[in-house]
């Protein structure tokens, strides 16, 4: 029997890097539609959807590898454990907690003591990645990260040791690394000179 009716989640956002603690309770459910937890950045969400069988299948990105994973969970946990914790599988690192308010309050002020670096506004264990980022995101600001096939709308995929950059048009890649002190000068010194460019297909018809 599910007695409790209200739960509190919790999660990092794998774009501006903040804490972020949802309020729900099952009546956010009523008429079995998917209930959307969404970041104030704009930029990431959590998607909880009751499944066939009732259970709660969560889809939550991650802010390690950059990809979504998806939870599974029945009703009766999910509603009366005092604390859930989901974690990377590709990683050894919590990206979800999921509780009762008393429970998830506190945990929440751990975190916030405890999480790793915030440089500007995302989140990283990786020094020399939120360096090597800075100077990305500087070159993106200014138009500077470009592809060759003629476009520069650039996605920005980050993971632990690089930043990926693909071309929205013809899907190339560049990936930039940043485990080092000269990945972060080299990165700057594109910044500041000609910029990034990433060798796509020129011929690749531009739509």
């Amino acid at each position: 029997m599910i007695t409790n009716l209200k739960r509190t989640i919790i999660y990092i956002c794998p774009v501006c890097g903040k804490l972020k603690k949802f309020n729900i309770n099952i009546f956010d459910f009523s008429g079995g539609g998917t209930l959307y937890l969404k970041c104030g950045c704009g930029n990431s969400f959590i998607k909880i959807t009751v499944g066939k069988n009732k259970n709660y299948v969560i889809g939550a990105p991650c802010a390690v590898c950059s990809e979504e994973h998806m939870f599974e969970i029945g009703a009766k946990v999910f509603w009366n454990a005092p604390q859930i914790v989901f974690g990377c599988p590709n990683m050894e690192f919590d990206i979800l907690y999921g509780g009762n308010k008393t429970e998830m309050d506190v945990l929440c002020d751990e975190i916030s003591k405890n999480k790793p670096v915030i440089a500007g506004e995302y989140f990283f264990e990786n020094l020399f990645l939120s360096d090597v980022l800075k100077e990305v995101d500087l070159c993106i600001k200014k138009k500077k990260a470009k592809c060759s096939c003629g476009r520069n709308k650039i996605i920005k995929n980050l993971y632990i040791d690089r930043i990926e950059l693909v071309c929205e048009n013809c899907g190339s890649k560049k990936i930039i690394d940043a485990v080092c002190e000269n990945d972060v000068k080299n990165v700057a010194k594109a910044a500041k000179g000609s910029g990034i460019v990433i060798k796509g297909d020129a011929e690749k018809k531009i739509h």
